[in-house]
Formats: C-alpha cells, structure tokens, sequence
C-alpha cells in the first residue's frame, strides 16, 4: 500500500496564522490562543508550525475526526484559536508524534529520495518520519483518499516511494 507525506499548501491566500503559541505546549497541555481573524482568513485544516527547532502537526477538527476513525489510540491536544475581533473560536488539534510509529532518516537523504520497506511499514495508518530532528508525517493510502473525499484546505499529499 502506498503512503504519502502530508504537507502544508503553501498557494492558501490568507490563511488561518497561529500568531502566538506559549511555552506550555511542550507540557504537553491544551492551550488557548488568539489570532486575528477576518472574513478573508481561511481555516485551514493543518498547520506545521515550527517553534524553538521542534516541529508541531495542528489538524481542523474535521482531519482529527478522519484519522480517529482510522486509530483512536492517537493523542492530541487542543489548540483553541480565539478571535477577539470575530468573537469565535476554533477548535484545532495537535498531534503527538511521540506514540506514533517512527522512521528515521539519516545521512542527509531527502524524504522523497528515501526507499521505504513496505514490510517495515506494517500498515501503520499514520507515521512519523523523522529528518534532521524534525518530524514529518505520512499517512496510508486509504487514509489519505478517506481525507481528500472531506476537500481539506491547506493539505498537500506526496507520494513517498515505497517498495
């Protein structure tokens, strides 16, 4: 089966910015956070941010439910991005890589020049994939197409090259 990298759509105009995060996040808490938002923002239904060299995977709740129905065993936890302007707020979700399977990548090979082992794999529904201390995550094929069928915003899937 084949498996693909998620990646951030970089081609969203405006879209949802996380423009504070706290330090509580490596306690591995929920956490409430304030964006500007306008009627022009668009919620995405992921974001990789990147804080202090560690790299967090944040899903919509839509994507958080998809996955679930493929594992529950996943932890998240919650992002809550407050608008003060538009008195809403949104419910996202970041993933913990540290229970998911992982695979690390060494001696500066590109993701996508790696040959996964699909023995390796073991139908994991979600992994991480681990470059230069930073996680990436890739998702089964069935997930992925159980993803696509929701039209997600701000969601690019690559094809990994396994054998």
């Amino acid at each position: 089966m084949d498996y693909y990298l998620i990646e951030a759509d970089r081609n969203i105009n405006r879209p949802l910015k996380f423009t504070y995060y706290s330090d509580k996040e490596s306690l591995n808490v929920h956490a409430v956070i304030k964006a500007d938002i306008s009627k022009e923002t668009k919620l995405i239904d992921y974001v990789r941010m990147i804080k202090l060299q560690k790299v967090y995977h944040v899903f919509s709740d839509k994507i958080k439910n998809v996955i679930e129905a493929y594992n529950e065993n996943i932890e998240y936890y919650g992002i809550f991005v407050t608008s003060h302007n538009m008195k809403k707020q949104y419910a996202y979700w970041r993933l913990d890589t540290l229970h998911l399977k992982r695979y690390v990548i060494e001696n500066n090979i590109k993701i996508h020049d790696k040959v996964f082992d699909k023995n390796e794999l073991k139908d994991n529904e979600i992994i991480c994939i681990v470059q230069k201390k930073q996680d990436n995550i890739a998702i089964r094929e069935d997930l992925a197409e159980s993803i696509l069928r929701r039209c997600p915003i701000g969601i690019n899937l690559k094809r990994l090259n396994v054998k």
